[in-house]
């Protein structure tokens, strides 16, 4: 258990009720408690294990038979247990079989499951197409899913199942099948009540694409962050559209997406196109209300960043935040840049914050989570759903996190090393939950000195610095002699400046020679819901362990397991918790609804494989996607 580590949705957070957005009021006592275990594992094809029992449960704990069988950390059992494993060979019938057998009279004695290579045999006509996904799952693994329930409690609805092929490779122009890039849902209600009544909830486990969120992350003619935010805004609406047209994204059903969802770690260079202003106006005795990196080792003298590092209640910067969309919050974790016209001076910019004159700051956002800020761009979620014709609703992280620093690291590992890292240990304050390696780890990591040794320290800048007496940034050390497209020599760098020791504590994957932007250690696997806000707003949850579980014991993959135990409170109707914001599609959001729908996956095209096209992907006009970097929009800052 010592390898296993637990993230809590805010940094402070423990088994604490966590809302999905700044709650009105806590959950009346006649709300409903709905108490669910997600479980996920991408096992990156590998064929070390020939059972599902040969997995490691929950966390580490037992078997994977603990999954569906375990109590959650109170000590109480869960009413629904969703599973989901991606790039699998495990057949999952002989398991569920076993199972089904032993468990009369269990809390969960009803077990359907899902396989995304049968799925799509049943969802063409195409032969060929049938041959090829079965040739890919073979190959490449398969996308399989599992949902556990009570019978006392819940039925299955069995008309609202999803399939939806993800494809991201074409050949010739055809769209090549493949079963591990899909999702595949079923749904449960509950037993009591009308037919049409009460909460209805619809599990989906996903594998999203990455090859086009990868090839943003390296285009030096765009802004990488928006690119890759369309490429995953892209996965959600299939998700979303497909089922807006079965019928079940309506106004008593929440959908929850679980799995390798492909989010990734965004880095983003130092300039002047990236950067964000707050104009505060300060009266006499006003606290600007920021928290920065004045001291210690983490000091801006040290590391060359003035931070910050937290927000006051109270202060100028929590009233601008509460004033403007999370596109233009401040948030912990932001460089500043610029205070009052003064940059690189970081004792001056310090001095003028602590000043009473009225602010002008200029912030970067240095680091980046593509599921975060898609989630946070009411743009991009109002494109999402334009026209699909389903309730007003968003698209929710189920564990939200304030910044991108706290996530947890899910991908990328070496396959066969532990995560063994001294801060991982259980602290004497929670001896049952161990420190998890975080976002915030990679990105802290002290400057190397063989990563020293190989940059340039005689660039103008830092010569100018130097004479200066001004700091230096480690980013700033290294400007000279970079190519035209810096992305990759940014992501490079920060996994250099770690060391090897911390490469190898962290069992990450790293290979200096033959590294990609996207695999940066990135938080991958997640779990998400789309809800209408009639219905999100009288939600609230708690995590009996803190938020997600990652399982650095279990080996075999370039991911790591991921569990979430949640206990989730709905409030009446009438009695909402919160009152969401109604998403307004402007010129932007409609821009890219358009770019969405433009799917380059949108038609096959030639022979046999035409007769197969199925009805949930996109209809195209035969024209090109627009390119990321025709795009309107935010930048993401």
């Amino acid at each position: 258990a010592g390898a296993v580590s637990t993230v809590g949705a805010t940094p402070s957070s423990s088994s604490s009720a966590t809302p999905l957005r700044p709650s009105l009021s806590p959950p009346p006592p006649d709300a409903k408690e709905y108490r669910i275990r997600f479980f996920t594992f991408n096992m990156g094809n590998n064929s070390k294990y020939s059972q599902l029992s040969e997995l490691q449960g929950p966390g580490g704990r037992g078997r994977f038979g603990e999954a569906l069988s375990g109590a959650l950390a109170d000590g109480r059992s869960a009413d629904v247990v969703f599973a989901t494993l991606q790039e699998t060979r495990l057949n999952l019938t002989e398991w569920v079989s076993g199972y089904s057998a032993q468990s009369r009279g269990a809390p969960l004695d009803q077990v359907v499951f899902q396989n995304a290579r049968r799925e799509g045999a049943r969802n063409t006509k195409s032969r060929v197409r049938g041959w090829v996904e079965g040739a890919a799952a073979r190959y490449n693994g398969n996308l399989k899913s599992m949902l556990a329930f009570g019978s006392g409690r819940f039925r299955e609805d069995a008309g609202a199942t999803l399939f939806g092929r993800l494809t991201e490779v074409t050949v010739a122009g055809v769209p090549v099948p493949n079963p591990k890039k899909a999702f595949i849902g079923k749904s449960v209600r509950e037993s009591a009540g009308e037919p049409h009544e009460g909460l209805r909830m619809c599990f989906v486990g996903a594998h999203f694409p990455v090859a086009k969120l990868a090839a943003a992350l390296e285009d030096g003619a765009i802004d990488q962050l928006h690119g890759a935010k369309v490429a995953l805004a892209r996965s959600l609406r299939k998700v979303l559209r497909k089922a807006a047209a079965k019928g079940i994204a309506d106004e008593r059903t929440m959908v929850f997406v679980a799995g390798d969802l492909n989010s990734r770690t965004v880095l983003r260079p130092e300039d002047q196109f990236h950067e964000y202003t707050l104009e505060l106006h300060r009266s006499k005795g006003d606290d600007l209300g920021l928290v920065v990196n004045d001291s210690g080792q983490c000091g801006y003298m040290n590391t060359g960043y003035l931070v910050v590092t937290g927000i006051k209640r109270g202060g100028l910067v929590e009233g601008w935040n509460k004033r403007h969309t999370p596109m233009e919050q401040v948030r912990i974790g932001d460089c500043i840049v610029e205070v009052n016209g003064i940059r690189g001076d970081f004792c001056r910019m310090e001095e003028e914050c602590r000043s009473e004159k009225a602010s002008r700051i200029c912030l970067h956002r240095k680091v980046a989570d593509v599921m975060l800020e898609v989630l946070r761009d009411e743009d991009m979620q109002a494109a999402i759903q334009h026209e699909l014709g389903v309730p007003p609703g968003r698209w929710h992280e189920v564990a939200e996190y304030d910044t991108v620093y706290d996530l947890p690291v899910t991908y990328k590992f070496l396959d066969h090393v532990t995560c063994v890292a001294p801060d991982l240990s259980p602290t004497p304050a929670s001896p049952k939950i161990a420190r998890p390696l975080i976002i915030h780890d990679i990105m802290s990591a002290d400057l190397a000195t063989s990563a020293q040794d190989e940059w340039d320290i005689d660039s103008p800048i830092v010569l100018r610095k130097h004479a200066e007496g001004r700091s230096v940034s480690s980013m700033e050390v290294s400007m000279k002699g970079l190519p035209t497209n810096q992305s990759v020599e940014l992501y490079k760098r920060q996994m250099t400046k770690m060391g090897v020791d911390k490469l190898q504590a962290f069992g990450l994957a790293y290979k200096k020679h033959d590294f990609r932007a996207f695999r940066f250690p990135a938080s991958a696997d997640r779990i998400v819901f789309w809800a209408p806000d009639v219905l999100a707003d009288r939600v609230s949850f708690e995590f009996p362990r803190g938020g997600y579980e990652v399982n650095h014991a279990q080996l075999g993959s370039d991911h790591r397991p991921v569990t979430l135990e949640v206990v989730m409170r709905v409030a009446p109707e009438g009695k909402p918790l919160r009152r969401s914001t109604l998403l307004t599609p402007g010129f932007s959001a409609e821009h890219m609804s358009l770019v969405f729908a433009q799917s380059d996956e949108g038609e096959m095209c030639e022979g046999e494989m035409c007769e197969g096209r199925d009805s949930d992907e996109e209809q195209s006009n035969g024209e090109d996607a627009p390119s990321p970097k025709a795009m309107p929009g935010r930048s993401g800052a």
